[in-house]
């Protein structure tokens, strides 16, 4: 008995060439769903490690501030710094506040090739330094010995109530 062309085309196992198609669309769609997710996660790894160094920049700015022996004047400074292979720009604006020995100091640092893209922004205080010899002076916030929440322990509620001693 001897088989046919027609015969062997019946029996025969193998994929058409349509079924390999649909099967390489969908291995090539997760595929790219694969790529897309680690692309995705090593934006995200680099944009934390300069958000991370921005971070460290400002905080040591704020640090070197800090530690000069004088009290910053109000306005503006900027300056470049290379740090972790990269350079960067930091800004600095030192505003008064409320309490007259206390500034605010607000460092914005950014990569130098993009000014305009702040990576981080942190806020610190420097006081007026003491002379050498000047006892230092407790801040009340604003309220007289003995008013409510002055911290002598009289046990003063919140609305200035006196509270009974309970035994």
């Amino acid at each position: 008995m001897t088989t046919t062309a027609s015969d062997r085309r019946a029996t025969s196992r193998g994929f058409t060439l349509l079924e390999v198609m649909v099967a390489l669309a969908v291995v090539s769609l997760g595929m790219l769903a694969a790529f897309s997710t680690i692309s995705q996660s090593t934006t995200n790894a680099i944009r934390l490690q300069d958000k991370t160094m921005a971070n460290w920049i400002a905080l040591n700015r704020l640090a070197e501030m800090r530690l000069e022996d004088k009290f910053p004047d109000t306005g503006r400074a900027d300056g470049d710094i290379e740090y972790a292979g990269a350079q960067w720009r930091w800004y600095t604006e030192v505003s008064d506040t409320e309490v007259e020995a206390l500034r605010r100091i607000d460092v914005t640092v950014a990569r130098t090739e993009t000014p305009d893209v702040i990576a981080v922004k942190v806020s610190g205080f420097i006081g007026k330094p003491q002379p050498q010899g000047v006892p230092v002076t407790p801040w009340t916030g604003g309220q007289q010995p003995g008013a409510p929440g002055d911290g002598d322990d009289d046990d003063d509620d919140p609305r200035g109530n006196r509270q009974q001693e309970r035994r």
